[in-house]
């Protein structure tokens, strides 16, 4: 899921790919950790015999690395994982040479399709994988004593620990991509919140400008005959106030006309 960058050779992840491939398939994710389960759960059940193979390499030096490295991944294997699945109950019923010719022809069937890719390191890391698997599936297959007999193939072993290998970083290269995954959608988030801010802030800036150019686009006249309308109404209410000031000392004036022109009383 890597692909070069220019022409200095550089490696970097490609999102793009693993995203349409992989992450937005939960299915296949799925399967990838139920593939790995059963690598595991076939690494435990031949764990003697690879132990005391003979990695004899005519370098004595490599030879001691690859015994370090196989003693590591077997007391790493069968110390920190749980048993995924009991093979003997899987393959108990009387079906079980059926299953074994079944899932041996699509072992068989994928191959033939794999002869068909164009990509020469594709088809070899794909034939690789594939016979990883078939040896993975012959030691659930095969029973403990037969398979301590017939023991396992050079060609076979190096098949199955390299497929081995590839899942295991495949399954911890989940998890850091997806965190990529969720980096990159919440930067998009912020970028299109920035741009949400920014419209609003352009679009009240425009009102602002356009409310401005509107009142200075306003006519003279206009504004005259409203200073005009609003002058008579200030006239006429102040006729009003007049008149009903004048109303109110007629009234404050009348009885005391009355008791000025009252008659007096008579004398005899």
């Amino acid at each position: 899921s890597s692909k070069f960058h220019g022409d200095n050779g550089e490696v970097y992840r490609n999102n793009t790919m693993f995203n349409d491939r992989v992450l937005y398939h939960p299915d296949r994710i799925k399967n990838l950790h139920y593939l790995y389960s059963v690598l595991l759960r076939a690494v435990t059940r031949a764990a003697e015999i690879i132990l005391h193979y003979n990695y004899n390499t005519g370098n004595l030096m490599e030879e001691t690395k690859t015994k370090k490295y196989v003693a590591m991944l077997l007391d790493e294997t069968l110390n920190n994982c749980d048993r995924p699945f009991d093979e003997s109950e899987l393959f108990l019923s009387p079906s079980k040479l059926d299953i074994k010719r079944e899932i041996q022809q699509h072992v068989y069937n994928i191959t033939q399709i794999m002869d068909c890719v164009g990509c020469e390191k594709c088809r070899l890391h794909g034939k690789l994988q594939l016979n990883g698997i078939a040896t993975a599936l012959k030691v659930l297959f095969t029973d403990e004593e037969v398979l301590k007999k017939e023991s396992i193939k050079r060609n076979d072993l190096v098949a199955f620990i390299n497929t081995v290998s590839k899942l295991s970083r495949s399954i911890s290269l989940i998890e850091d991509y997806r965190q990529d995954e969720i980096a990159r959608i919440s930067s998009i988030r912020n970028v299109q919140f920035a741009v949400v801010m920014a419209a609003m802030a352009v679009g009240m800036m425009l009102t602002i400008l356009l409310i401005v150019s509107c009142n200075k686009d306003i006519p003279s006249d206009v504004n005259s005959s409203d200073d005009s309308t609003e002058s008579e109404d200030d006239t006429e209410e102040t006729k009003k106030a007049k008149q009903s000031e004048k109303k109110e000392k007629k009234k404050s004036k009348k009885p005391a006309s009355k008791k000025k022109t009252g008659k007096k009383p008579k004398t005899e």
